[in-house]
């Protein structure tokens, strides 16, 4: 049996920082990394490639969307085929995963005779949880299907907001053991089985989520950094995430936006595809409809 570990949490908590910690943990531990992102692109497994060989891109929804539940399935048994020696997979749900149908999907497909579930890793950003929790109700389902909390970014933020979502958290899964940390970099087992059963009551998301839009936007080369930071400032309260890589003059940099802040960062190596990974409000500005269609190439 292959032990999977089950990681989530909504958009910009840190999920792949998380990812590339572990990755870059000095073990001889056999590892596979499958990254589900809901964008038709892959952006995360690329950036995880960087620091690990063994990594599994399963773009275009959510492992437990009704849509792509059956790749899913078919890509975990050609893991089980083709890597035999495994010692653990890291499962990377898309930041607006429901997790809480995951018991049930292993069950039904019969991946429990080669896979063992030992726990559900949620990774929290307290600067945008409490605002989002009420607006979104997957964050809430993530939280309640966890055996273990990751408060991420607590370097941020104030520490009455961490002992605020700290509070929140427990409130909604009393049981959960809870972690904070900042980079995503916390030192854990990530196979240890928990000592308490999680619930398999949940049902597969439907295959368009009235809370969101997701979509991939192939960007302009040469890309203009200055004009894009500029214009996304009037339309980013439309933008639940943003991420990719875009060519700026004769290098490439990494664009993240999240919560409220937009990043930047060069980095060493050309993307594959240059473009921009966003998730947006399922209504949006005709001033933001303008904007995507500027980036287009």
């Amino acid at each position: 049996m292959i032990p999977l570990c089950l990681l989530t949490g909504f958009l910009g908590a840190g999920k792949t920082s998380v990812l590339e910690h572990i990755a870059r943990e000095p073990t001889r531990r056999r590892l596979l990394f499958l990254v589900n992102e809901l964008s038709p692109e892959d952006v995360d497994g690329h950036r995880l490639s960087a620091s690990h060989s063994s990594v599994v891109a399963l773009p275009g929804g959510s492992i437990f969307c009704a849509c792509l539940v059956s790749e899913f399935i078919r890509q975990m048994r050609v893991i089980h085929r083709d890597y035999p020696d495994l010692e653990g997979v890291v499962i990377e749900a898309s930041g607006m995963a429901n997790p809480t149908v995951v018991h049930r999907l292993l069950l039904e497909s019969r991946l429990t005779e080669q896979f063992s579930l030992r726990g559900i890793v949620v990774v929290v950003d307290p600067g945008a949880f409490i605002k989002l929790r009420e607006i979104l109700p997957n964050v809430t389902e993530q939280i309640k299907a966890a055996n273990l909390v990751i408060l991420n970014k607590v370097d941020l933020h104030p520490e009455s907001l961490i002992d605020q979502t700290d509070a929140d958290i427990r409130e909604i899964n009393p049981r959960c053991f809870m972690v904070r940390a900042t980079f995503g970099e916390v030192s854990l087992d990530w196979f240890a089985p928990y000592p308490w059963p999680v619930s398999s009551t949940g049902q597969y998301a439907p295959c368009r989520d009235p809370h969101f839009v997701a979509q991939f936007v192939r960007v302009k080369d040469p890309f203009d950094l200055n004009h894009f930071e500029s214009a996304f400032a009037r339309v980013q309260s439309d933008f639940y995430r943003l991420k990719g890589f875009v060519p700026v003059g004769k290098r490439w940099v990494y664009l993240d936006f999240a919560g409220d802040q937009l990043r930047s960062q060069t980095v060493p190596c050309p993307s594959p595809l240059a473009g921009l990974a966003v998730i947006l409000r399922a209504e949006i500005r005709k001033e933001t409809h303008r904007f995507l269609e500027e980036l287009t190439a």
